[in-house]
């Protein structure tokens, strides 16, 4: 069984994957995850 059919995502659906890194110096990249989730159309998963 494929990824998408275990999740239920049709071919028609984009999917997006956020992962983060962690840097050794500590530093982070500000991501409004909330925001980004708003501004998409239901075409996309993430």
């Amino acid at each position: 069984m494929t990824a998408r059919k275990e999740r239920g995502i049709s071919k028609n659906q984009k999917v997006i994957l956020y992962a983060p890194t962690f840097r050794d110096d500590g530093s982070q990249i500000q991501f409004n995850y909330e925001e980004f989730s708003k501004s998409l159309v239901q075409s996309f998963i993430f």
